[in-house]
Order: structure tokens, then C-alpha cells, then sequence
């Protein structure tokens, strides 16, 4: 039970921080934009983060241009 429970939560993270990299945000920013996003929501606006290029060319950012599951492994 509690493997599973570490294993839950570790592909929690994981998933959290893919979607930070796919989004071009670092966890400060995601709690601040997050407030931002509410506010313009409610007065009816539409906020997006103007550092965000698209989920393809921010995982190239992160990972570089030749995307694939390689980048994950560890390096020599």
C-alpha cells in the first residue's frame, strides 16, 4: 500500500512538471498565473502567459531541438 501510495504521487509530480515544461512556467510562476488567470476570468478576459510559444517549442527549450525519449535517460 505504500508503494503505492509513493508511486501515485511520484507520477503526480512527474506529470505536473511536464505540463510546467510544456507550458514554459517554473512553479513560482504556475501559483502566480494561476491568480492572474482568476482575476481576468472574472472581469471577463482572456490571459495567456507571453512567455508560452506553444507546448512543442517550449519542450524544445527545455530539451532541445532533437525531441525524443533519449533526453529522459540518464547521461554518461
Amino acid at each position: 500500500m505504500l508503494c503505492l501510495s509513493v508511486g501515485l504521487a511520484v507520477k503526480f509530480l512527474l506529470g505536473f512538471h511536464i505540463f510546467l515544461a510544456a507550458t514554459s512556467q517554473t512553479t513560482i510562476e504556475f501559483h502566480v498565473n494561476v491568480g492572474r488567470w482568476r482575476r481576468s476570468r472574472f472581469r471577463g478576459l482572456l490571459w495567456t502567459n507571453p512567455y508560452d510559444l506553444g507546448w512543442r517549442r517550449n519542450l524544445q527549450q527545455v530539451y532541445g531541438r532533437k525531441l525524443n525519449l533519449a533526453c529522459l535517460l540518464p547521461s554518461r
